[in-house]
């Protein structure tokens, strides 16, 4: 269920959020960051994700992550060979909609994604999420902001 911003506000300022994150990785160990354009967490790089909508399965909802961040599409039976890297609390001083007014609450479910299971997607929908995206590697890419709650994804990979 897509919700107004009107009752989505009102969400953010009285419930934590479900979510999910995607480590996409390539063959080459690289995880795919994007740069955020977007509060929270804006300017600086972390995995693909987002919110959970009242409705959908796990499946459904990184299926549309998937679509619409990166224009990628999953198999229902591709999905079990993602794997929890675990689930994470996500606390900002801002909210999805750019303000200070009130804070928001962040329960993530993250999954390790081998790219390998993804395939492109011909629907055409694109991001609205990132401006740049990158393989990162930590043993090359020293000078990247990461965002550190992107930071505790990658130290437990």
């Amino acid at each position: 269920m897509f919700l107004n911003e009107k009752l989505f506000e009102n969400v953010v300022k009285n419930s934590p959020i479900a979510a999910i994150d995607l480590c996409i990785f390539n063959d080459a160990k690289e995880i795919l960051l994007g740069k955020r354009i977007n509060h929270p967490a804006k300017n600086f790089f972390f995995v693909p994700g987002g919110r959970i909508r009242k409705g959908e399965t796990l499946f459904i909802a990184s299926k549309r992550i998937l679509n619409g961040e990166l224009n990628y599409e999953i198999a229902e039976q591709d999905f079990n060979l993602f794997s929890l890297l675990g689930v994470f609390q996500h606390f900002y001083d801002e909210n999805v909609f750019g303000n200070k007014q009130f804070s928001s609450h962040y329960v993530v479910i993250v999954y390790v994604v081998p790219l390998k299971v993804l395939k492109k997607s011909n629907i055409g929908i694109f991001n609205d999420q990132h401006d740049e995206y990158i393989w990162y590697n930590k043993n090359i890419c020293k000078d990247v902001l990461i965002h550190p709650y992107c930071k505790e994804y990658l130290n437990k990979l």
